[in-house]
């Protein structure tokens, strides 16, 4: 009876990561020449949903991405029309929400500043830049909105999203063996050469 209950709530939490009404998306994590590696995300907002850059609630309308492993100061845009970008120890969160949070690891957060938007709407341009390159399908965003059916107060949740891994995956026995062959290699022509 106990699992069936632990089933029964577990169902009930990911249900709620379900109905996020502004969920932030991972475009891409593409490596940026041999340095950081750039993740864009976008969101979509549903119907039921309003972006509303004078909403009174403390903080406004935003969407906060915790735990950006490895991020490069200063990377973090919001080329979005109406939206800027910070990045913070301790990041916004809605009131109502608690995802975890390590305080030594920055979080992304992207403000709506612009007029009353009503969705469906997908918003791109929302970018920042990682040392790590693997992905963590174990990250946490938050949000804070308006419902078309509730002006008076906030809407707020929270969901699951991909971020950079702090944890960089260990190569293939057969990669170590290429590289450590490739070595050889190298170390006999330059024994080679310097015997000339």
């Amino acid at each position: 009876m106990k699992l069936l209950s632990a089933a029964f709530l577990a169902t009930l939490a990911f249900a709620s990561f379900a109905n996020a009404t502004i969920t932030p998306v991972l475009d891409s994590g593409n490596p940026v020449g041999f340095g950081p590696f750039l993740y864009t995300y976008s969101i979509d907002v549903d119907a039921f949903e309003q972006l509303n850059g004078a909403l009174s609630a403390p903080g406004g309308t935003y969407f906060t991405i915790y735990d950006f492993a490895g991020y490069v100061a200063g990377s973090v845009a919001a080329t979005a029309s109406n939206w800027t970008a910070t990045a913070e120890l301790v990041g916004e969160t809605p009131s109502l929400t608690n995802p975890p949070d390590s305080p030594t690891l920055y979080n992304l957060v992207f403000t709506y500043t612009g007029p009353v938007e009503t969705g469906p709407l997908e918003i791109n341009g929302f970018s920042a830049a990682s040392t790590y390159g693997t992905l963590n399908t174990n990250g946490f965003f938050s949000y804070q909105a308006q419902k078309t059916s509730n002006t008076t107060s906030p809407d707020q949740g929270l969901g699951p999203i991909d971020i950079p891994n702090a944890v960089q995956t260990t190569p293939e026995p057969a990669s170590l063996a290429l590289m450590g062959s490739g070595l050889v290699a190298l170390a006999v022509l330059g024994r080679r050469k310097f015997a000339r």
